[in-house]
């Protein structure tokens, strides 16, 4: 789900600690659910941090 794909992106750009305690999902999950986007805007937010993963991840071979 999004917030799955939201933590693992996190991680793996380095902004999230998965060792560390979850208050970042919880406030990112908290302000996700105010919001209440629709399926539309979902699907945005999922294709950027696929974009991102994809970045990090080709990022990690240049250096």
């Amino acid at each position: 789900g999004l917030y799955g794909h939201l933590e693992q992106a996190l991680t793996d750009i380095g902004y999230h600690n998965p060792q560390s305690p979850k208050l970042l999902m919880r406030r990112l999950r908290q302000l996700y659910g105010r919001a209440r986007p629709d399926r539309a805007e979902l699907n945005i937010l999922r294709g950027i941090l696929a974009a991102t993963q994809r970045a990090a991840r080709a990022g990690e071979g240049g250096e």
